[in-house]
């Protein structure tokens, strides 16, 4: 997805979605890591270890936010 987004938002839907492939693009790195984070998720809870997933949510928030503020008008995503 990562080399081809942008190619495959054109096949299948037209040149007016060549901004929707670059941001597929983009996105890909993160799909992965969201994915192998989910499977983390579910093995903590299954352990019962809902506290510890708490604190991995509330850091990853606490990095997610202020490099939202920072990097979307730097890449211009805005």
């Amino acid at each position: 997805m990562g080399m081809f987004g942008t190619d495959f938002a054109i096949a299948f839907f037209g040149e007016k979605f060549t901004e929707s492939g670059n941001i597929l693009a983009w996105s890909a790195p993160f799909l992965i890591f969201n994915f192998l984070l989910q499977i983390n998720f579910q093995i903590l809870a299954g352990m019962g270890r809902i506290r510890e997933r708490l604190n991995i949510l509330l850091v990853g928030l606490a990095f997610n936010i202020p490099l939202n503020v920072i990097l979307i008008p730097t890449l211009g995503a805005a």
